[in-house]
């Protein structure tokens, strides 16, 4: 009979039911670098019908943006073809090696490749909460699978090794 008090004790002691300082650490700091995304995010591609209103408005723009790169004088010094911001340009019209109207051309269709950003779904800030702490009731080593939990408990342990005394004020 009297074993039992003292089962009890050493069952939650070891359960998970109290946690460690270097965990009440990473769990705040996951809570303050907003650990999860307020919304899920999708990408698709552009229809034909916008896919033709951006190619016409690319092909304004970049009739402007030679018009204006042509407009630079020639560079006298090769460091000064890539200074920021444009005070000249190359000889040959060339952005490093490329002409700077391909350079215009890739750009737009590595546009068009990565297609358009659709919000899912919008988690709201109750919703936010919960998922914090279904998340934060889990095991260490289940929570340490995410790599944003994984990166705040080294940053944890990192900071208790830099100043220990003010690591144990804080979280002791």
């Amino acid at each position: 009979m009297k074993k039992i008090p003292f089962l009890i004790l050493v069952f939650m002691l070891t359960t998970g039911f109290f946690k460690s300082p270097l965990e009440e650490c990473a769990d705040k700091s996951f809570i303050a670098d907003n650990g999860f995304p307020l919304t899920e995010t999708k990408s698709t591609k552009y229809s034909k019908a916008e896919r033709d209103k951006m190619l016409f408005e690319h092909k304004k723009r970049k009739k402007l943006e030679i018009k204006k790169h042509y407009s630079f004088p020639i560079c006298k010094n090769f460091n000064d073809i890539y200074s920021y911001p444009k005070t000249c340009r190359n000889p040959d019209g060339h952005m490093g090696t490329v002409p700077y109207e391909e350079v215009l051309d890739r750009s737009f269709d590595m546009l068009l490749l990565s297609g358009k950003t659709v919000v899912v779904k919008s988690y709201t800030k109750s919703e936010q909460e919960k998922r914090y702490k279904k998340f934060l009731k889990k095991s260490l080593k289940i929570k340490m699978d995410n790599n944003k939990y994984y990166k705040n408990y080294s940053g944890c342990v990192a900071y208790k090794k830099r100043s220990p005394e003010l690591f144990k004020a804080k979280y002791d």
